[in-house]
C-alpha cells in the first residue's frame, strides 16, 4: 500500500463509512469502467451510474456526494488523461439527483476548480513518491479536511481512500495476470 493509503486507513474509521461503500461500490466500479472506456473524449458522455452514486446520506452535501468528490479529485490528480472525460461530466444535470449546493460543487470539481481548503491535499496527491516532508504535510492536511462541515471532509477523504485503493487493486491485478 502507498504511504497515503496507509495514512488514510489510520485516520478514518472503516466502520463509520462501510454502510455507504457497501451500497455504492458496485456503482463506483461501473463508474470507473465507464470513464476508463469512454471513446468520446471530445463530446459529453452520459453515465447510467450517476443516479446511483449521488444523494445518499444527510446534509446539504450528502455523504455519497462528498465521497464522489474525493474520487473525482483523486482521478484528476492521478489520471490527467481523463480530465476531458471528467470535465464533460460537468454537463450532466446533477440537480436531478442531489441538492443544488452539491450539484454546484460537483461541477466545480469536474472543471478542476477546487475549494481552497483542499488545494494543498490535491497538490500532494499528484506526487507519486512522497518525501517524509510531504507525508507529514499530508497528515496535517487530513486533520484540516476532517473538520470541513459536519461530515463532508470526512467522506471526501473516504472517496480519496477508495480511489487510491482502486488503483492499488488494478496494479495488483496486472501483476497477477503477468
Amino acid at each position: 500500500m502507498s504511504d497515503y493509503t496507509n495514512i488514510l486507513n489510520a485516520e478514518i474509521t472503516k466502520e463509520k463509512y462501510q454502510w455507504l461503500l457497501t451500497r455504492m461500490e458496485p456503482f463506483l466500479l461501473m463508474f470507473q469502467k465507464e470513464i476508463h472506456n469512454s471513446n468520446d473524449k471530445s463530446h459529453g458522455i452520459t453515465t447510467s451510474t450517476i443516479p446511483n452514486l449521488l444523494g445518499i446520506g444527510e446534509g446539504s452535501t450528502p455523504q455519497s456526494d462528498d465521497l464522489y468528490l474525493g474520487i473525482i479529485a483523486t482521478i484528476k490528480c492521478k489520471e490527467p488523461s481523463l480530465s476531458e472525460v471528467l470535465q464533460n461530466l460537468s454537463l450532466i444535470k446533477y440537480e436531478s439527483y442531489t441538492t443544488r449546493k452539491s450539484s454546484s460543487l460537483i461541477r466545480s470539481f469536474l472543471r478542476y476548480n477546487f475549494p481552497d481548503e483542499i488545494k494543498p491535499i490535491i497538490e500532494l496527491l499528484k506526487i507519486d513518491f512522497p518525501s517524509t516532508a510531504h507525508i507529514m504535510k499530508f497528515k496535517m492536511e487530513i486533520q484540516k479536511i476532517k473538520l470541513i462541515g459536519a461530515s463532508s471532509g470526512y467522506y471526501f477523504l473516504v472517496g480519496v481512500l477508495w480511489q487510491l485503493e482502486y488503483y492499488e487493486n488494478q496494479k495488483q491485478n496486472l501483476i497477477v495476470k503477468k
